[in-house]
């Protein structure tokens, strides 16, 4: 998601400050607020609290209106209570997923290395077909030996070595 030209219009009309001689930009105050700005907004759509805190309109002297605002105002503090407890549970179920997802993707990771090793193996084989189908395999193509403190830290060792 992209900062729309009003929030950078925005952005750019409150990081002015006084100085001596009028108004002077504070570029370091904008550049953070940016920052802010757009990683809240890219987090908006996966972070369920962020949700009740996003203007949805401006009042006349420019300032946001929030979800939380209108949900207080319209329906009183206890329903605002539930809305929160409700995000609140959300907020722990995302950070659970994410946290989930990232165990799972190292996971996979480890999985797929494994894979390779396998498929390396495979490729640089010789096989000796037995009636019975237990067929005996060996490694007969390697242009090196394997070597390493182990067998898969001598198989990653060629792969990186083949490139």
């Amino acid at each position: 998601m992209q900062l729309t030209k009003d929030e950078i219009e925005a952005l750019i009309a409150a990081s002015y400050e006084p100085a001596e001689h009028g108004v002077k930009l504070n570029g370091e105050k904008l550049v953070r607020d940016a920052i802010a700005t757009h990683t809240a907004k890219v987090l908006e759509d996966v972070e369920p609290g962020a949700w009740l805190d996003r203007a949805v309109d401006w009042d006349i002297g420019g300032k946001p209106i929030t979800r939380r605002m209108c949900i207080q105002t319209q329906c009183g503090n206890l329903a605002l209570s539930y809305v929160e407890d409700a995000l609140r549970v959300g907020d722990s179920t995302v950070a659970a997923l994410k946290s989930e997802r990232d165990a799972l993707a190292a996971r996979v990771a480890e999985l797929e290395k494994d894979a390779g090793r396998l498929d390396y193996i495979e490729e640089n084989a010789r096989c000796e077909p037995k009636m019975d189908g237990h067929h005996v395999w060996w490694p007969t193509t390697f242009s090196n030996q394997l070597k390493g403190p182990n067998l898969r830290a001598a198989i990653d060792a060629a792969l990186t070595a083949k490139g």
